[in-house]
């Protein structure tokens, strides 16, 4: 069978800008703020307890929300580069699927013409049967190429994962 005569032209896809990360943070600073603003405003003395427990828990609010969308914008990276593994693997899949119908289309207009020129039931049924094994063969090649595609479709969709679950498992033991 012939190598594959296609060439993979995908671009890198640009990531769009994830809506509402921005304005999530924002609305919670204006919160913040609001609530500050309505102690301030209120003029009765606030004490120096509750004002130090507030400050607290909205500094551990902030932290516990910078760490979330850290951790979401992580997975979604994962998830984003997964599927652009999976997609240039099917891609790749169907470009052999094509080279393969060429193939076989050219194989059999070959032997469709050889065909014309026999001259005996005897050449009729050797051609038949040279045509016969050389298919066999291409579409055992094939098979091979396929199951070395989906095998590395495979590796390659599941590498971000990997990376990100032993990413984890490093920060774990580092704390």
């Amino acid at each position: 069978m012939a190598e594959a005569k296609t060439t993979k032209t995908a671009k890198p896809v640009k990531r769009p800008v994830r809506p509402g990360a921005d304005k999530a943070g924002k609305a919670f600073d204006d919160a913040i703020e609001t609530m500050s603003g309505l102690l301030a405003v209120s003029g009765a003395p606030v004490p120096e307890l509750f004002r130090t427990v507030s400050e607290t828990s909205i500094n551990q609010a902030r932290e516990a929300y910078a760490r979330l969308k850290s951790v979401t914008e992580e997975a979604t990276d994962v998830l984003e580069e997964t599927f652009e593994n999976t997609r240039d693997g099917v891609l790749q899949a169907q470009h052999k699927a094509l080279d393969v119908a060429r193939d076989n289309a050219e194989a059999t207009f070959d032997f469709a013409k050889k065909l014309l020129s026999v001259s005996s039931v005897a050449d009729v049924v050797q051609l038949q049967a040279g045509f016969m094994r050389g298919r066999l063969e291409a579409y055992i090649d094939y098979a091979k190429g396929i199951e070395a595609t989906a095998t590395k479709l495979v590796e390659g969709a599941s590498e971000p994962a990997k990376a990100a679950v032993a990413k984890s498992l490093n920060k774990v033991k580092a704390a």
